[in-house]
């Protein structure tokens, strides 16, 4: 996605996404026979559920990705489960929490909060897991004296 953005804008990534995705889908539709007129009264349903849960999600996810470093974008990505889960408990009165699930969510927030140390006031590339791999090879050169 980042290489891609360097080339094209994030619009384009969204156009490319969605085709990419519809024209399978829609030919394995067509092969099943499974596309009837009368679904074209759900039509307005359908585009709000793809512009919500499609476009405006991909159009975000590729603009973020162009703009911010693929670590931390890469670790937003990985929160969005957990914001569903949050979402879909508030707002959908069928689903219900167990410990089960607030125990996976709360582990889920806690790794991102590990990998996102937000109480660190250190540089990136210094307190980084690169940072991190960085250290042997700087004592070994402190030793050879290198």
């Amino acid at each position: 996605m980042k290489w891609a953005a360097q080339e094209i804008t994030p619009g384009q990534i969204l156009i490319l996404r969605v085709v990419s995705g519809f024209l399978p889908i829609l030919v394995f539709a067509l092969a099943q026979r499974a596309l009837r007129w009368g679904h074209i009264r759900y039509a307005h349903h359908f585009a709000v559920m793809s512009l919500l849960a499609t476009a405006l999600y991909y159009f975000a996810f590729a603009k973020g990705t162009a703009l911010l470093p693929s670590s931390i974008a890469g670790l937003l990505s990985g929160a969005i489960p957990l914001f569903t889960f949050i979402c879909a408990w508030l707002f959908v009165r069928e689903e219900h929490i167990n410990m089960t699930k607030a125990a996976g969510v709360g582990l889920g927030f806690l790794g991102v909060l590990l990998i996102a140390r937000p109480w660190s006031n250190a540089s990136r590339g210094e307190e980084s897991c690169e940072g991190s791999a960085w250290q042997p090879t700087r004592r070994l050169r402190a030793i050879r004296r290198v």
